[in-house]
């Protein structure tokens, strides 16, 4: 058998050559097996086949042996190499499954939670790797048993992306934070604090003696608007085109046309809600719950 083997690898100028034809089929299947596992994490499979494609390529050239002049590929080399790989590509595996359990991914979008106190910013590569994995998990039987908790990961991190926004907005244009006010609302003025621009609202407290009076409107579509632990009394939100973080409604109309919108921790005490609509049982069912996210990813619809 393996004097077959070594005749298999011919003693003539192809022999590195033919190696490496068998060298890459190993690392392709390998590499596959990667990208399988990890079919989700296109980049990583990707980086995964290129990598071994590579290794298995090359190692075959060090590990050439010259004997009585002719070139032969060292086979205990070579298998210990194999299993080398095939070692790698499950511990790879095996890492990916740990860092995108629900367990894992609820930590992590806790610690972002933790984090957000109108300060630093939040790492993008750290959004990025909650976003896939979330995307990982749904894509799971029985996801349906998490589905509350995946939905309060997803906006923690669309809420963290604002943030992020919001804060580079801030570095360029310091007047677009508000912080620690409190903003009391006479009987004859409807309008409160009218924001067009990517903005951050923290700590801020708008109180109103008119009903109809408006609480934070909101007059830019594509900007990043952050009220963080914002505290609203007596008066109508709507809560389209922004992040609510912790904010706390007190008697309250609470107005949702369908628009782009998140809330994390949001409390809403003796309010009432009007939707539009088009706004699906399950997004009244979030907003009402504090915690919601609009547009869902279609892994989560």
């Amino acid at each position: 058998m393996r004097g077959r083997f070594f005749d298999f690898f011919l003693v003539d100028d192809n022999a590195r050559w033919r190696a490496i034809l068998w060298s890459w089929l190993a690392g392709s299947t390998a590499g596959a097996i990667a990208a399988f596992g990890t079919r989700s994490l296109n980049t990583l499979a990707f980086v995964t086949v290129g990598v071994e494609l590579l290794a298995f390529g090359s190692f075959v050239f060090l590990y050439v042996e010259q004997r009585q002049g002719m070139a032969i590929v060292a086979p205990r080399r070579m298998f210990l190499q194999y299993v080398y790989a095939a070692v790698a590509t499950c511990l790879f595996i095996a890492v990916k499954r740990i860092l995108t359990s629900p367990e894992t991914v609820h930590a992590a979008a806790l610690s972002i939670e933790s984090n957000m106190d109108g300060n630093n910013f939040i790492s993008e590569n750290r959004l990025a790797m909650v976003r896939t994995a979330i995307d990982v998990i749904t894509k799971k039987k029985n996801v349906h048993t998490r589905e509350q908790q995946i939905t309060w990961d997803y906006s923690v991190v669309s809420a963290a992306s604002a943030y992020n926004v919001a804060l580079t907005e801030i570095s360029k244009h310091p007047q677009s934070r508000i912080l620690g006010l409190t903003f009391h609302l006479m009987p004859v003025v409807t309008g409160g604090i009218e924001i067009n621009a990517s903005s951050m609202l923290e700590d801020v407290t708008v109180i109103a003696e008119n009903p109809v009076s408006k609480g934070v409107i909101v007059d830019c579509t594509s900007c990043a608007v952050v009220v963080l632990r914002g505290r609203f009394e007596h008066l109508t939100q709507e809560l389209d085109f922004a992040t609510w973080f912790k904010c706390h409604f007190v008697n309250c109309t609470i107005s949702y046309a369908g628009a782009r919108v998140t809330l994390v921790q949001c409390e809403f005490d003796s309010c009432t809600f009007e939707f539009s609509p088009s706004t699906s049982s399950e997004m009244r069912r979030m907003i009402m719950s504090g915690t919601a996210v609009s547009p869902l990813p279609s892994t989560l619809q």
